[in-house]
């Protein structure tokens, strides 16, 4: 997963990114 978030060069869309992530605690 820490691959793709690098790959995210927008901050905005990385930061969304992430908070989608933290709603699957499986991943």
């Amino acid at each position: 997963v820490g691959h793709m978030i690098q790959a995210e060069s927008d901050p905005q869309k990385r930061d969304e990114y992430l908070q989608r992530l933290m709603q699957f605690p499986n991943q």
